[in-house]
């Protein structure tokens, strides 16, 4: 009986692992000093601009280009908190006892992940307040508040839906 209940232990300990882990990465990147992080997305700005320019795509457009840069930043924003939302979502589906959601159950999951998110994400603009060279923007976590609705909404249209919820 409990060697039955053991996997379902440890894939709910691994995915509350895999937040706790992404959760660290986000910090580990908000602790890092501008110049650090503004030279990484300098660098991912080249990446594109290289890769635009592979394609043919002539334009004004380079690598020291302040939107662009700005661009990388906030998609940067975007892309951590959707996966961190997703990572939320699966560790407390995970967490349902015997992995059996129903459609109430699942819209007050959908809530917890996204005022986890949120609130990640003001913990994480306060932190970098005090990083040199980093600030606190309210932007910035309305940015990392549209990516968790648009991974929970992800999540519904195409995972949840995929397990009859």
């Amino acid at each position: 009986m409990s060697g039955a209940r053991r996997p379902k232990t440890w894939r709910r300990l691994f995915s509350w692992a895999a937040v706790l882990a992404w959760m660290a990465l986000i910090f580990f990147m908000s602790a890092r000093p501008y110049e650090l992080s503004g030279t990484d997305s300098g660098r991912v700005a080249e990446l594109i601009v290289g890769i635009l320019e592979s394609l043919g795509v002539k334009g004004r457009l380079n690598s020291t280009d302040t939107t662009l840069v700005l661009f990388v930043r906030k998609a940067g924003h975007f892309v951590e908190y959707a996966v961190l939302c997703l990572l939320v979502m699966n560790a407390l589906v995970k967490s349902k006892q015997k992995n059996k959601v129903d459609k109430r159950t699942y819209r007050n999951m959908a809530l917890v992940a996204m005022v986890l998110c949120v609130g990640f994400a003001i913990t994480d603009e306060v932190h970098q307040y005090f990083v040199p060279g980093r600030s606190m923007r309210a932007s910035d976590v309305v940015i990392d508040a549209a990516s968790s609705a648009s991974a929970i909404l992800f999540y519904m249209r195409y995972i949840a839906r995929r397990r009859n919820i």
